[in-house]
């Protein structure tokens, strides 16, 4: 058991989702600092690698069959840590709408203890969908926005901030939608 549980935490794929996850406490501490230049570009590679990560992981996992429970866990989880906690950080300094803060902040919870639920109930893990991918991504491109000095009033920044609100409820809304739904179906099985 244990021996198995080794093999599946270090596969190639789990260890950068990991990666993902350490990213985030070098720009925990940068983010204050992210009116320098140095700072901005050492955080705009950080979150390069990030993305490059997410990308690979689920890629890598697939071609070279490490597929797991495990992996199907500690990736969409990485992801949710390193936005969550880059979130926090720009809240804390003021530079994050306070109400999608709260909506990125809940979503993740309901989420993660939804997950929970179901995967005790339907005895596996679901895995993320493509949709919380992009919904990732579009939160990841507001705080990048902002991080690079957008402000709201302008363009950019406006766009980033409605289509981040609109990913997470449409997101949020598909998640609740197709959990029911197994919850149903195993609830059908089991009579």
């Amino acid at each position: 058991m244990i021996e198995n549980f080794s093999k599946n935490l270090f596969t190639v794929s789990n260890l950068l989702s990991f990666m993902r996850l350490l990213i985030a406490v070098p720009l925990w501490f940068m983010l204050p600092d992210i009116g320098k230049t140095e700072t901005r570009i050492i955080v705009m590679i950080l979150i390069f690698i990030g993305a490059v990560t997410d990308f690979l992981d689920g890629y890598l996992a697939r071609k070279l069959n490490q597929v797991s429970e495990l992996g199907k866990i500690i990736d969409p989880l990485a992801d949710k840590i390193s936005v969550a906690i880059v979130a926090v950080r720009l809240y804390g300094l003021g530079m994050l709408n306070p109400w999608l803060f709260w909506a990125i902040i809940l979503r993740d919870i309901l989420i993660v203890a939804g997950g929970i639920y179901i995967s005790g109930r339907i005895k596996n893990v679901t895995p993320s969908n493509m949709v919380g991918k992009i919904t990732v991504t579009i939160i990841a491109f507001y705080l990048v926005g902002i991080m690079l000095g957008a402000t709201p009033g302008e363009l950019i920044h406006d766009i980033l901030l409605y289509s981040s609100f609109s990913a997470i409820i449409i997101s949020f809304s598909i998640y609740t939608y197709t959990s029911l739904k197994k919850l149903k179906d195993v609830n059908i099985q089991k009579h």
